[in-house]
């Protein structure tokens, strides 16, 4: 990582004698915390010329493509991109550059990293990457033993499925949910151009952390709006994947819920349980309803064909989520 060397100190002459004294200093504490981290280990990707073979009168030739590229993992050999010849940010696509952007932004921020914790998880022969902070010293309390660590994070890609995307969050550590940030304020995206530099990370990183109390403001808001049962199952059925054009509106909820409509749909029937779930715990607000949503996201379990890319499931569970949860009342 880079890093500037900061000292503050404390010059006192006495009796012609000079003492320094190191002053507190959140940088040295910062990094000490980054330290603990560890090696991220992440994987490396090379790239090389694509080559193919063709039939030619009976016989098989080896050919090189004239404009494309391939990018492989460079542990598992594996192609996970073929690119044009001429991609030019091949080293500002690596992950090191998002995650190096993350952990300067933490370094250099006046937040106290005492207990940070750090998840790197990928899908996909790691063609796919989520990087996950967790902050404890940044809280927002609910009341009642109800509390929200903060979090930053990135999600980036070697084989173009995902841009360059940064996030604030949090962890509920009731239950361990992952909290979506659904406000794009608190939420970037970048493509692996010429713009996406480390610096600009760094300072959009940094700006999304200072977002994270207004993520609470919110909360703590839905918490005050009452939400109907057909309201909510509304909702749960746009963040499920589904079409509002494939649910009557005429149809009352108790019989909804018997049909192979809601019966046949996994994700539906495991969001409904949650919603039911938390609006005994919490009351009957958009407050569970997020809850619900975000619980899903987390825990729910993925098809046995599907396990090994459950990073990727996840994303688009999120992604369900910040784009489909729409609270119905806001407060004047």
């Amino acid at each position: 990582m880079k890093g500037k060397l900061i000292l503050f100190m404390d010059i006192q002459k006495q009796e012609n004698k000079m003492s320094v004294k190191i002053l507190n200093n959140p940088y040295f504490n910062n990094q000490s915390a980054i330290n603990k981290l560890g090696p991220t280990n992440l994987p490396t990707f090379g790239i090389s010329p694509l080559q193919f073979q063709k039939k030619d009168n009976g016989r098989i030739k080896g050919l090189e493509s004239s404009d494309r590229t391939v990018i492989f993992n460079e542990k598992s050999g594996n192609v996970v991109n073929v690119v044009k010849q001429d991609f030019k940010n091949f080293e500002l696509a690596q992950y090191d550059v998002g995650v190096n952007a993350i952990e300067e932004a933490l370094l250099y921020s006046e937040i106290d990293l005492d207990g940070l914790k750090r998840e790197i998880s990928f899908s996909h022969d790691g063609a796919r990457m989520k990087a996950v902070y967790t902050i404890p010293s940044l809280v927002v309390d609910m009341g009642n033993g109800d509390r929200t660590q903060a979090q930053i994070g990135i999600y980036d890609s070697m084989d173009g499925s995902w841009a360059f995307n940064a996030f604030v969050g949090g962890l509920r550590e009731l239950c361990l949910n992952g909290q979506v940030s659904i406000d794009w304020i608190s939420h970037f995206k970048k493509r692996h151009t010429k713009s996406l530099d480390h610096e600009q990370a760094t300072w959009q990183i940094s700006d999304c952390i200072k977002q994270f109390t207004v993520q609470g403001e919110r909360w703590k808001q839905w918490r005050e709006n009452t939400i109907t049962d057909k309201e909510a199952f509304k909702q749960l059925w746009t963040v499920a994947g589904y079409n509002l054009k494939d649910l009557p509106t005429d149809e009352p909820l108790t019989e909804t819920l018997t049909t192979k409509r809601f019966l046949d749909k996994p994700a539906l029937v495991h969001l409904w349980y949650q919603w039911n779930a938390n609006r005994r715990e919490l009351g009957q607000n958009e407050w569970a309803l997020y809850n619900a949503c975000t619980h899903w996201a987390t825990h729910a379990p993925a098809g046995e064909s599907y396990a090994e890319n459950i990073v990727s499931i996840k994303k688009t569970r999120e992604d369900n989520i910040r784009k489909f949860f729409k609270p119905l009342r806001r407060a004047a």
